[in-house]
């Protein structure tokens, strides 16, 4: 693990009594367990991403069924219980709400999914009291990018046709949901500028009346920790959903099949969330194209759209210099005319293509690396409140030439908007491997056709002389 690894966070219930949650995190971690090393985006994105689960942040509500925590004979909802827009004390009194703070205070996650269940939706913020006007959710500073995600992940999750469920409707929790004071999605969006911005009316410091042998006093939230879209997902109608509608393994590859539900669908969603949580450049091959040049192709994953992307490459002189010691070279590099596109959430077939000079020359060395720049277009606002720029590390990190953030725990975010990929080498002895299978089928074709020539010439030939001589033998 590294500090700088983007964080994923998963809460499976904050009510007890909405048991889908729970099953979906647990199947999700099941899932990428077993296909760890067998699926390779599966298997990238356990190297490249830090995703934290809660299955039941609400144990107590869980076990006995019921939607809150009682304490003292009182019932407290945890999704009532954080300060943001709530009433000075009112907060930080339940086990579940605790535990999800104190997670979140020591991590720097870019995305989240809360389960809930009783309807079937996915909303985002606002959903505050103090973020509506005239009965409708105000747009938040970070509205594009969270309705555009929103619009994908529920795309991801699709339809079940099989129980004539459509695809999730989407949007602003006031709007789509209620409002409520205390709820956890607009906290973990706010939590970490609030103070600043907005002053104790909204981000209140909470005096808890429960628990007190476990006081949450000496806990310090950082600027920079907390300020993540986490989505509400109202995964189904019904709180305790038949289990023969979870689907199975078999459904989260086949979106709308037979074998898909509540729980496979779930699945492609929260993969698509961990996925999204940072750019990258994958499934990069490459071929010699005429001998002169190098065919490269590759894929942009954890975004929605590729504004550019190009090939960088350069040389190095390897004479005395071992290949292990090889890094990109800082000067003379050479670029690639720049494309764009869309990303492989977005189209999974899709990949693009360049081609730069091939350097076939001893003792010389040939390197390449891809970069691209994504989702710019999520820096636009209409009329967001506050009125500022956007806030989350999820849109920072990708339209901000440069963005650093950090957490009281060295969990840090140090980027450019611009994200390459591995550097690859080309040697006068590699590049002379062939990299593509297409290329060794091309080879083997085109060997099998020059020896179905000179197989018919020798036929032509051999006709030719037989001819020949039987016309020699027949008498003029």
């Amino acid at each position: 693990l590294t500090p700088s690894r983007p964080q994923v966070f998963f809460s499976g219930e904050l009510h007890g009594d909405e048991v889908l949650g729970p099953n979906i995190v647990l199947y999700l971690i099941q899932y990428m367990v077993k296909n760890y090393q067998k699926d390779n985006w599966i298997t990238y994105l356990i190297k490249n991403r830090l995703t934290v689960l809660i299955p039941a942040a609400n144990s107590q509500g869980f076990y006995y069924e019921r939607r809150g925590e009682i304490y003292n004979g009182m019932i407290l909802d945890p999704n009532r219980d954080f300060p943001y827009d709530n009433t000075q004390g009112n907060c930080m009194n339940t086990l579940a709400a605790r535990t999800i703070l104190l997670t979140m205070a020591s991590h720097m996650f870019i995305l989240g999914v809360n389960f809930h269940g009783g309807m079937e939706a996915i909303g985002y913020v606002w959903g505050s009291y103090n973020h509506k006007d005239f009965n409708k959710a105000e747009e938040s500073p970070d509205d594009l990018a969270i309705h555009q995600l929103a619009m994908l992940l529920r795309e991801e999750a699709g339809a079940l046709s099989k129980y004539a469920i459509p695809k999730y409707p989407i949007g602003r929790m006031t709007d789509l949901v209620y409002e409520v004071s205390g709820g956890i999605e607009d906290w973990a969006y706010a939590a970490g500028w609030a103070h600043d911005l907005e002053g104790n009316s909204s981000l209140i410091e909470c005096k808890s009346y429960t628990y007190r042998e476990f006081s949450m006093d000496d806990v310090k939230i950082s600027n920079d920790t907390i300020r993540l879209p986490l989505y509400l997902v109202e995964t189904a109608k019904q709180k305790h959903p038949a289990e023969d509608t979870f689907g199975s393994t078999e459904g989260i590859k086949e979106k709308g099949g037979i074998y898909d539900g509540h729980v496979s669908r779930n699945i492609r969603l929260s993969l698509a969330t961990i996925d999204l949580a940072c750019p990258y450049i994958n499934e990069v091959s490459y071929e010699i194209f005429n001998r002169t040049h190098l065919a490269i192709q590759w894929k942009v994953g954890g975004s929605l759209y590729v504004n550019e992307t190009w090939i960088e490459w350069g040389s190095i002189h390897t004479k005395n210099s071992p290949k292990k010691q090889i890094t990109f070279p800082s000067s003379t590099i050479e670029k690639s005319a720049t494309l764009a596109g869309v990303s492989f959430l977005m189209d999974r077939e899709f990949a693009f293509r360049s081609y730069i000079p091939y350097e076939n020359i001893a003792n010389v060395t040939q390197v390449f690396r891809i970069a691209a720049i994504t989702d710019l277009q999520w820096a636009q606002q209409n009329d967001p409140r506050p009125k500022t720029k956007p806030l989350t590390h999820l849109v920072r990190m990708r339209t901000e030439n440069q963005y650093t953030a950090h957490t009281n725990n060295s969990a840090v975010i140090n980027t450019q908007n611009i994200y390459y990929s591995f550097t690859y080498i080309v040697s006068n002895i590699t590049a002379k491997k062939i990299e593509n299978p297409h290329i060794v089928y091309g080879i083997l074709l085109g060997s099998a056709f020059i020896a179905m020539l000179i197989l018919i010439g020798f036929f032509i030939c051999t006709f030719l002389i037989k001819r020949k001589y039987l016309r020699d033998l027949v008498p003029n």
